[in-house]
């Protein structure tokens, strides 16, 4: 045993005695020493030792915090034993987790995820490695992107043959349950914008797929790891879970807005034939207004899902429902049964009340109008629909025959939200009495953003009061030019 691996062993002791020494050895070289000799060694057990050693030590949160400082110099030789001994790999990757908590973003980029990249995630070290680097730093959506091969590599193990891949679903899950809604936005969109959203789509819909198909087979060989029904299940019902918690944080968030690809409509197509049980139909209600679900879903399975739910059951699904009919070509008349429903009344009440409809969706108004018809639903929301739809059919005509003239409608600027340097169509006022377009400002908010974008005092976030003056006169702004317009027209000729 060599001098240095006798000071590992050292150091060892006397961090179970007293760990308090331990830094005062650091102080006089006995870290740089071993990791001399770490690089030094040709000796396999030897590197193995002093990894351990390092593992060990750097349990203990003060002598982590002396590590990392020395952390520039051990990169490379660390990386360079992560290439060349793969059965090291796990213990350094256990060190890597149990300093992750002092690396700055930086030396994660430069130490961790280049490790991270090499194993492609064969290791289970490895998955919970990319848990710590979630939990302890602030990532940002740039550095998401930048490092979407992540979510990629781990969708290869969300597979009910793989071993890891429960291991994936539960660090997926207890991150997406974790209080810091930021967190839990950044890697929901990770998963969502990444080939692992199918793979647990297609995982949480097992049961009604043909399961001999997601079992590889194992041929003449015996396969005793081979997962029997009742793990598949337990499986599903996992990624169910997931998908629901993701679902309900990205549901009103533009930047989150996927389109399913016609495989995975045919997955939710086959679970609401098969009425499955456990389906949370929440899910199908959250991505109602995040995806092109409700436009993709036959019209005969969205009676089909009607016609299966209770009237409990049914306020469950009524959003994906009601964005389906008013963004399809289906008959109308067909879903009456789901008009006059309760379920149906209160959630028509909630859209009309807080979603927009701007000169695009005229289409959708006039679907809207007509389905109305068909509701018991009292007569002032039919009329605030009549009204959108005279307000917008007007804002078009003048704004078609101003173009037509040459004519550039120059807004002031106490008419564009200061978020979105753009003219609000939904004005409200904030606490810093500021006022700001609806939806832009609830999802600068829903970010955690708790300062004014102008005063950068801090917000109220429970006030937020509708501008119908503001509103009104941005409306009228234009109509005004295009009434001199008109006048000037006359008067010429």
């Amino acid at each position: 045993m060599s001098k240095n691996e006798n000071c590992a062993e050292v150091l060892c002791s006397i961090m179970k005695e007293n760990p308090r020494q331990v830094t005062t050895f650091i102080e006089y070289g006995a870290l740089q020493a071993l990791f001399d000799t770490f690089v030094a060694t040709e000796d396999k057990m030897e590197k193995s030792f002093i990894l351990q050693t390092l593992e060990e030590l750097a349990r203990d949160s003060k002598i982590a915090k002396y590590i990392v400082q020395y952390i520039d110099d051990l990169v490379q030789q660390l990386y360079t034993v992560f290439l060349h001994h793969a059965d090291l790999r796990s213990d350094i990757m256990i060190f890597g987790m149990n300093i992750m908590k002092y690396l700055d973003n930086f030396e994660v980029d430069d130490f961790i995820m280049p490790m991270l990249n090499l194993d492609k995630f064969k290791d289970s070290s490895a998955i919970h490695l990319l848990s710590k680097i979630i939990s302890y730093h602030q990532l940002s959506d740039e550095w998401l992107e930048e490092n979407i091969w992540m979510y990629d590599q781990l969708s290869k193990l969300l597979d009910v043959n793989e071993k890891l891949c429960h291991n994936v679903i539960n660090i997926f899950t207890n991150i997406c349950k974790n209080k810091n809604s930021r967190l839990t936005k950044i890697v929901g969109k990770g998963i969502w914008n990444s080939s692992c959203r199918t793979k647990l789509l297609e995982i949480c819909f097992a049961d009604v797929m043909n399961i001999s198909d997601l079992i590889t087979d194992a041929g003449e060989s015996e396969n005793t790891d081979k997962p029997n029904t009742f793990e598949i299940l337990s499986l599903s019902i996992d990624c169910m879970s997931l998908l629901e918690n993701i679902s309900r944080q990205i549901r009103y968030d533009d930047n989150y807005k996927v389109e399913f690809t016609s495989h995975e409509v045919n997955l939710f197509q086959l679970a609401i034939h098969q009425n499955i049980l456990w389906f949370p139909l929440d899910i199908l209600n959250n991505l109602a207004f995040c995806t092109n679900l409700p436009a993709m879903i036959s019209s005969e399975h969205m009676l089909s899902l009607c016609e299966q739910q209770t009237e409990c059951k049914l306020s469950k699904v009524t959003h994906i429902i009601f964005y389906h009919i008013i963004h399809t070509n289906s008959d109308i008349l067909k879903f009456q049964a789901f008009a006059s429903s309760r379920a149906c009344q209160k959630t028509i009440k909630k859209i009309l009340l807080k979603r927009k409809y701007d000169n695009k969706n005229i289409d959708i108004l006039n679907r809207i109008q007509s389905f109305l018809q068909l509701t018991p639903i009292s007569e002032t929301y039919k009329k605030r629909i009549q009204e959108q739809i005279i307000d917008i059919l007007k804002k078009n005509k003048i704004e078609t025959q101003l173009m037509k003239e040459g004519i550039d409608i120059e807004y002031p600027d106490e008419f564009k939200c200061p978020i979105t340097q753009e003219i609000m169509e939904n004005p409200i006022v904030a606490s810093d009495g500021i006022s700001y377009e609806k939806e832009a400002y609830l999802q600068y908010i829903s970010h955690g953003n708790r300062t004014s974008p102008l005063t950068r005092e801090t917000l109220d976030t429970q006030i937020c009061v509708s501008n119908k003056n503001l509103k009104k006169r941005i409306r009228d702004y234009s109509e005004d030019i295009y009434n001199k317009f008109q006048k000037k027209q006359i008067h010429c000729e």
